[in-house]
């Protein structure tokens, strides 16, 4: 802003810098893939022109004691900062114990390493595994579910049951077990209606026992005057004692309200005695649904901002279920960074969250988190001043979304929780990254729109990748002048449509004489194509004169120009 104010005054002092001031031009590469030691990736990629490399680790302990101490010695002697990207094969957002589990493991060892090596942020995927929707279309099933705090998921089942049982997640969680899985079972609700007696007594209807007052009557044996109807209400109620299928024959023939009232009380009873194994029923996508219908009940800031005022029931309806996985992975996430929260206390180390690619083509559409907009929604909601947001174009790309029409669309803030960019050319569906070239306007015009909402300094990486044209000192040769070249632009406050010609590979001395080129041949191609005078002489040139006898004054009628 003071920028565009000194701008406007005349103030600016123009100067040619060479090197941008307040953003970070980086690279990135994974060491252990190329089958190299990180020191010695990074002392090679230093050599390429950047001060800052980010290295994707496989563990933690990649980086032993004694890498550590090279890494330190290297960043002293060469001012070369190491950034770590977190494995690439941790399940973020998963409910699952051993998942959720390894991912806390890891980032905790990172974020410490992250912090003995000087890093400046660790960057993880919101998530590497599909949608929780999908794993239950393909039966996938785990062995124990975890609250997004941690703990397991039977626990807070118990919570549920003793102090929230009228709310509406309670009431979703115990029509679902008895509609998919029957749990309670028969002989539970049976056990629980023949415990309580205001339960057997609702289940004696009027007209059963006018029937049956009618049919003793009827008998010859009985006397008539012996039949009261509260001598044949209690009849009915012994018979019912004595019966379990006879209470759940009744049972089944009741309104649905007095079923489900039966049906907590009975799922109560199992949670207390334990006498099912519920974490086996507990696949993920149950386990979503019912942090879903708690978040939506709560009000919880990450489950407004990416699915409003709807309920878990509407999105359903509304095949919408991918904002309800959104949102869960959200609170799932958060969950986590309260877990890292004394490793992250007393350093300045950052965690970024990054849009994951879509590596499964199979999967393409149900990753869970994916979308920029909802990630930075979860940002604000877990409130961390060291949790931010990583860009990433081409893995938006592959996720079949345009990350140009994402930032149009975005809050007007996005860039002020934006810490990196991962770029490369124009983002690929085929997850390509190939290198820089001169002139992307594309690019330029999405890091502009990141730089208005607030991303004035931080990361722009160069994603080295593997693929297509990136390969080996290639990949540096441009991609890395054309990106600080970028950066000093946007420090600049130059729009897209005010950029320079060197922009696009021209110096103004060059474009200037081509420019005279293009237009000294304007009419070139259709030369000879018309009769036209001007294109040889003047209008009233000689030759003009001569080609029409007009001209020469034969044939001019006065009346004609009248």
């Amino acid at each position: 802003m003071l920028k565009s104010i000194k701008k406007s005054f005349g103030l600016s002092k123009k100067k040619r810098k060479l090197e941008p001031e307040g953003y970070i031009v980086q690279t990135s590469g994974w060491p252990e893939q190329l089958q190299q030691r990180v020191l010695q990736y990074i002392s090679s990629v230093s050599q390429k022109g950047v001060s800052s490399i980010e290295v994707t680790l496989n563990h933690p302990e990649s980086l032993t004691p004694h890498a550590v101490r090279e890494i330190k010695n290297f960043h002293e002697q060469e001012d070369v900062k190491v950034n770590i990207h977190a494995s690439l094969q941790l399940r973020t957002a998963m409910a699952e114990k051993k998942s959720y589990r390894r991912v806390d493991e890891y980032m905790k060892g990172f974020i410490q390493k992250a912090n003995e090596i000087g890093s400046d942020y660790v960057n993880v995927h919101t998530s590497l595994f599909p949608s929780p929707e999908l794993g239950r279309m393909r039966g996938v099933r785990y062995e124990v579910m975890l609250h997004p705090d941690g703990y397991p998921i039977v626990d807070f089942l118990k919570k549920l049951k003793d102090n929230h049982s009228d709310s509406e997640t309670f009431d979703w969680i115990v029509r679902d077990l008895r509609k998919k899985v029957g749990v309670p079972g028969g002989a539970r609700i049976a056990e629980t209606i023949s415990a309580k007696d205001e339960y057997l007594e609702k289940l004696v209807t009027d007209e059963e026992i006018s029937k049956r007052m009618q049919r003793l009557k009827n008998n010859s044996r009985v006397d008539p005057e012996s039949v009261t109807r509260e001598g044949v209400r209690e009849g009915i109620l012994d018979d019912l004692r004595g019966s379990r299928q006879l209470i759940l024959n009744h049972y089944r023939q009741k309104d649905e309200e007095f079923k489900h009232m039966v049906e907590k009380d009975a799922l109560r009873d199992v949670i207390d005695e334990g006498d099912i194994d519920l974490e086996r029923i507990f696949n993920e996508f149950r386990t979503y649904q019912l942090i879903g219908w708690w978040m939506y009940e709560k009000n919880d800031p990450i489950w407004r901002k990416i699915c409003g005022k709807r309920s878990p029931k509407d999105l359903e309806e509304e095949k919408s279920m991918d904002l309800l996985v959104d949102s869960v992975a959200g609170r799932y996430i958060q969950g986590h960074v309260k877990n890292w929260d004394e490793e992250l206390a007393g350093t300045d180390v950052v965690v970024t969250l990054e849009t994951p690619d879509a590596r499964n083509p199979e999967d393409l559409g149900y990753y869970r988190l994916v979308n920029p907009e909802h990630i930075y929604h979860v940002i604000r909601a877990i409130n961390h001043p060291q949790v931010k947001l990583c860009f990433d174009f081409e893995h938006i790309a592959t996720q079949g979304l345009n990350p140009k029409d994402i930032l149009k669309d975005a809050p007007g803030n996005l860039g002020e929780e934006t810490y990196l960019v991962h770029l490369s050319s124009r983002p690929s569906p085929g997850h390509e990254h190939f290198p820089l070239q001169k002139g992307e306007l594309h690019l330029y015009e999405m890091l502009w729109e990141l730089k208005i909402r607030g991303f004035e300094s931080g990361y722009l990486t160069f994603e080295r990748g593997g693929g297509g044209q990136g390969k080996g000192d290639e990949a540096f040769k441009e991609s890395i002048p054309i990106t600080k070249e970028m950066a000093m632009y946007l420090e600049d406050d130059i729009p897209p449509s005010e950029l320079p010609v060197e922009f696009y590979g021209y110096n103004d001395k060059e474009f200037k004489r081509d420019q005279a080129v293009v237009q000294s041949n304007t009419f070139e191609p259709i030369k000879g194509l018309i009769e036209s005078p001007q294109m040889q002489d003047t209008f009233l040139g000689k030759h003009a004169t001569e080609s029409e006898p007009r001209m020469r004054g034969d044939g001019w009628k006065e009346e004609e120009h009248q």
